[in-house]
């Protein structure tokens, strides 16, 4: 073969007419963004942003969510342990049963005892239950009615026909809310009455 001087080809060195080289299938160039993890997109700033201010909009929502039902819950368990006290204010009254006339066969109570009992066990109990400031401010009502199955009474508050000696009392406890402590206490009113039950015994349960 004959070779023109000074036209003398270099190893390695790729023809002029074009280039050769393998492309894969699939593969394709990848260009990351500065700061992004890798394999993933980077998210723009604009979107961040607004995911920013709409957590900002929903924070206070979801903190008043938050306080009412704090309040709420506290509002139950207050409840509960005022009536538990007039419950109990209403059971311990009863028992001032006046002694001559349930041997007469005529069941009453002694009233002034029977209300001055129910008045010291819900005043008692309600400093026990939330302690001597809702106590002072809490109102106790006591009514006394000594009905009977021959003449029996109307209960002055509910309305309601009574035939037995009865006991009312009704409490209306202030309640402060946690998470608005500027609005007024709310007042509570809870009522509870207890009787005294005869059992009156017949010619056939009699020994």
């Amino acid at each position: 073969m004959e070779v023109a001087r000074g036209h003398r080809p270099e190893e390695g060195r790729k023809p002029a007419h074009g280039r050769v080289g393998i492309r894969r299938p699939g593969f394709g160039s990848i260009r990351r963004t500065r700061g992004a993890p890798p394999g993933q997109p980077a998210r723009p700033s604009g979107q961040q942003g607004a995911v920013a201010a709409a957590f900002v909009l929903v924070l206070p929502v979801l903190l008043a969510a938050v306080g009412l039902g704090l309040d709420a819950g506290r509002l139950v368990v207050v409840r509960a342990h005022a009536q538990a006290v007039a419950d109990l204010a209403g059971l311990a009254a009863v028992q001032e049963i006046d002694e001559d006339a349930f041997a007469r066969g005529e069941p009453a109570l002694r009233e002034a005892a029977a209300a001055a009992t129910a008045r010291q066990w819900a005043e008692d109990g309600l400093r026990r239950a939330f302690g001597d400031a809702v106590a002072e401010d809490a109102t106790v009502d006591v009514v006394v009615v000594n009905a009977s199955p021959a003449s029996p009474r109307r209960h002055p508050w509910s309305g309601r026909r009574v035939a037995e000696p009865t006991v009312g009392v009704r409490l209306v406890v202030p309640v402060r809310l946690g998470w608005l402590p500027a609005v007024a206490a709310i007042p509570l009113t809870v009522t509870a009455d207890a009787s005294v039950a005869v059992e009156r015994q017949t010619a056939a349960s009699r020994p």
